[in-house]
C-alpha cells in the first residue's frame, strides 16, 4: 500500500489531564510512504520524509482476549 498527502504532528499531552493537548507541532505535510507485508507476514512501514520507520517491523500477536504486551 502506498500513501501520499499524509500529515505528521507531534502532540504533547497535559501531564495533569491526559485528555488535553498542551502543544501541537507540525513535523511535515504532504508525506509519502509505503506499508508492505513480507513472506513472514510481517508488516514493514517505510516513510519517505524523516525515516522514523526505517527499522520498524510489526508482527501479529496471538494473545487471548486481545491483550497487549
Amino acid at each position: 500500500m502506498q500513501y501520499k498527502d499524509c500529515q505528521h504532528y507531534l502532540l504533547t499531552f497535559n501531564a495533569a489531564n491526559r485528555n488535553m493537548i498542551d502543544r501541537e507541532e507540525t513535523i511535515h505535510l504532504n508525506g509519502t510512504g509505503t506499508i508492505t507485508v513480507n513472506s513472514a507476514n510481517e508488516m514493514i512501514w517505510r516513510d519517505d520524509q524523516d525515516r522514523r520507520a526505517a527499522d520498524c517491523v510489526f508482527v501479529k500477536l496471538n494473545l487471548p482476549d486481545g491483550g497487549g504486551l
